[in-house]
């Protein structure tokens, strides 16, 4: 793809079926991978009491949140794919670099990844 292919590479709550298939192997981490994404703490317990602690509909709910920027979106950016990588590269988030560049060959040029 060329690099005008992804302006912004910016995603909403109608990728959540492309996201959550991207990501389903860290549903174990769902919490870690939301925090790592910003969302606070007391929205991810929300998920956890709405979805009974399981792991997969905690992904589920998780992305959706972040998707619909129920985060300080304003000081952290709004979701994109590189945010996404990011997050799942980061100790506290997926710590899977191996899995963020899989998607970013997906998503957008991979010399663009950081």
């Amino acid at each position: 793809r060329e690099a005008d292919d992804f302006k912004n590479d910016q995603i909403g709550e109608d990728d959540l079926v492309d996201v959550a298939e991207e990501v389903m192997d860290l549903a174990s981490r769902w919490h870690s991978l939301g925090l790592a994404l910003r969302l606070k703490s007391a929205e991810l317990d929300t998920i956890s009491t709405k979805n009974h602690t399981d792991p997969t509909e905690c992904l589920r709910d998780m992305l959706l949140a972040w998707l619909q920027q129920r985060y300080d979106f304003k000081k952290f950016g709004l979701p994109s794919w590189r945010m996404l990588c990011q997050a799942i590269s980061n100790p506290v988030g997926g710590n899977n670099p191996a899995l963020a560049r899989k998607i970013a060959e997906h998503h957008y040029p991979v010399n663009d990844v950081e």
